[in-house]
């Protein structure tokens, strides 16, 4: 991506509306969603999720956001503000989530220092993309003041 690009976005409405795909037909939005998805990670940007139309709608919202945010977005365009709090909400990391990547950072500084390459934690096998992962995780936890408790 050009160094300017710091992110892309989704717009389900905008690809979906002109081609008379029903904005809430799974099969579309997950295909879209990923092919976004994969090419923010080829292109080492960003993606946010496409907007939610229907403010009334929470639960709506909510499961859209959640599904992003399982897909690897990080964050949800919000065209009203009612929607912003429901939104850090779900693409706030948990505090489970922050004692994992905490436990795996942490591994993986003691098996560098062995000279180990994959290891377990949580009894999962770690290796570098988890690590970079948890890194991640935990610079967005540091960034949102939640590594306090930790």
């Amino acid at each position: 991506a050009h160094p300017r690009v710091a992110g892309l976005q989704l717009g389900l409405g905008d690809l979906f509306e002109p081609l008379g795909i029903a904005r809430r037909e799974p099969a579309a939005i997950q295909q879209a969603m990923f092919g976004v998805r994969l090419a923010a990670g080829v292109a080492g940007v960003f993606a946010y999720d496409s907007a939610f139309a229907n403010i009334k709608d929470e639960a709506g919202f909510r499961a859209e956001a959640a599904l992003a945010r399982a897909m690897g977005f990080l964050g949800k365009s919000c065209i009203h503000p009612s929607q912003i709090a429901l939104a850090n909400e779900v693409f706030r990391p948990s505090d489970d989530e922050i004692a994992h990547a905490l436990r795996v950072v942490e591994a993986a500084r003691e098996a560098d220092a062995n000279g180990v390459g994959a290891y377990v934690v949580d009894g999962r096998m770690i290796d570098p993309p988890f690590v970079e992962r948890a890194r991640a995780l935990v610079r967005d936890a540091a960034r949102l003041g939640l590594l306090s408790g930790h």
